[in-house]
């Protein structure tokens, strides 16, 4: 049972920023509520586990995440200047004022307050804060927490660890244990999932990452008078991990590279990782996939043709190359690129910059088969026939070279070789699990150490 999410475009839908000024606008008395439990989640939760605190954020609906998305980016203002009191929102439209109650604005204030003084200090309006947290058991356990922040990097916990229990509830929280998606769909982004091919689900656009971006985005290294997100490098190593995890999932939601590119348009990896992503979309399983998908009027899939998709990817591998040249990884794919696009002699010259007897197995499998489908392509059948030999002998259990075997003998007109082949393919363990076929999982394998990376990403976070 295989899950792939494909990012769409919905063209004709209301603007988003319409729709939540006006649910804004409607007061919510549990809104402030809901974001006093959040902020005490954020606080305890312990990273890299699907503790009660994720669960419990994980079972809020669709439309308590949308406008704690609004709740968390005003509080992210008030927590650097807590006098505010008009708060104003851009998002992909026009810009939209979120409006609250006196009695609202006047605790987020506190809230405000309590998450960016942290300690006592002279300004008077966090010695207000301090006291009133020593009347109220859940005020003093917030300005505990937040006390317990290192110092030069306090007012951006509350964004950090917000950002890691989103990443937690959207990596590690089953969706059979999530709060229904109430939300209509009419966003300017929406998902389309399917399971074994078939569409199981058309949804808004996942709200958790969503989350956790707008968070990071407020991230304020030290020193600094205003946030800057490009110059963190915890911000930077949690793209990159979570691209991991997308792809290694099939969340093929570009949303997430997209921004991960616009703050950090010089790191290689992210470039990498944008090009699988339309490497993958490019590929027949997902072209298949979106012409059966059944949408809603006006709109329209965010997933190009196949050619158009591998030239996306070609042009992010070569930036990726440029920016770092002894990315093997990217220039294996790019070989790959060049060769769906029917460049057979160019992805020849990439994929055997890539040879490397010594290097990595995995990438020395996925090389020498594309190489013998190019030499194939240019009219070389016997280099090709060394080339799929040569990924048999490197995973000795995998079917795929031998296919490939078989397959190029029958257009050579050799039946019995053809045969050959294919027994050799009939001999090999029934149970597919014991079948060792780096070729099944290519388009999940550039996210192989996704789960490493999250790991030393949570690192810091977690309880000493």
């Amino acid at each position: 049972m295989l899950r792939v999410i494909v990012a769409v475009v919905c063209l004709a839908a209301a603007p988003l920023a319409r729709a939540q000024s006006l649910s804004a606008a409607l007061p919510d008395d549990r809104r402030i509520v809901r974001l006093e439990q959040w902020l005490h989640a954020v606080y305890e939760h312990d990273p890299g586990t699907a503790d009660r605190h994720a669960s419990f954020i994980a079972l809020w609906k669709g439309s308590d995440l949308e406008k704690l998305l609004l709740d968390t980016e005003v509080l992210a203002r008030v927590m650097r200047n807590p006098k505010l009191r008009q708060f104003t929102i851009k998002r992909d439209g026009p810009a939209f004022e979120i409006r609250y109650t006196r009695g609202q604005v006047d605790r987020l204030r506190i809230l405000g307050t309590i998450l960016g003084c942290g300690v006592p200090a002279s300004n008077l309006l966090c010695g207000e804060a301090v006291l009133l947290a020593a009347r109220e058991p859940d005020l003093k356990r917030l300005l505990t927490a937040v006390q317990a922040e290192p110092p030069d990097d306090m007012d951006n916990g509350v964004l950090r660890r917000g950002a890691l229990l989103h990443t937690d509830i959207a990596v590690l929280v089953p969706e059979s244990e999530r709060g229904p998606d109430d939300r209509p769909v009419n966003a300017t982004s929406i998902l389309i999932e399917f399971n074994d091919g078939q569409q199981r689900a058309l949804t808004a656009g996942p709200l958790h990452w969503a989350i956790a971006r707008m968070l990071l985005d407020a991230v304020k290294p030290a020193g600094l008078e205003r946030p800057a997100p490009e110059r963190d490098e915890m911000v930077r190593h949690w793209y990159q991990a979570t691209a991991s995890w997308l792809l290694a999932n099939e969340h093929f939601e570009e949303t997430h590279f997209d921004r991960g590119r616009e703050i950090f348009p010089d790191d290689a990896l992210l470039q990498f990782f944008s090009g699988t992503v339309h490497e993958a979309q490019a590929g027949p399983r997902v072209q298949t996939m979106i012409r059966g998908a059944t949408l809603p009027s006006g709109v329209t899939l965010g997933v190009k043709s196949a050619r158009a998709e591998f030239r996306q990817a070609e042009g992010f591998f070569r930036r990726a190359l440029e920016l770092d040249p002894r990315m093997t990884e990217a220039r294996l794919r790019l070989g790959h690129a060049l060769l769906m696009q029917e460049h057979y002699a160019d992805a020849a010259t990439e994929l055997r910059k890539t040879l490397d007897p010594a290097g990595d197995p995995l990438l020395q499998f996925y090389t020498v088969m594309f190489l013998g489908a190019a030499e194939e392509a240019l009219g070389k059948p016997a280099e090709a026939a060394e080339w799929y030999s040569s990924a048999s002998k490197l995973y000795p259990t995998s079917q795929s070279p031998r296919v490939a075997l078989s397959a190029l003998a029958r257009r050579r007109g050799d039946r019995d070789g053809a045969w050959r082949s294919m027994q050799q393919v009939f001999a090999l363990p029934n149970d597919e699990r014991d079948r060792d076929d780096p070729w099944w999982t290519y388009t999940q394998q550039q996210g192989r150490a996704a789960d490493l990376m999250l790991e030393n990403v949570r690192l810091p976070f977690l309880r000493k």
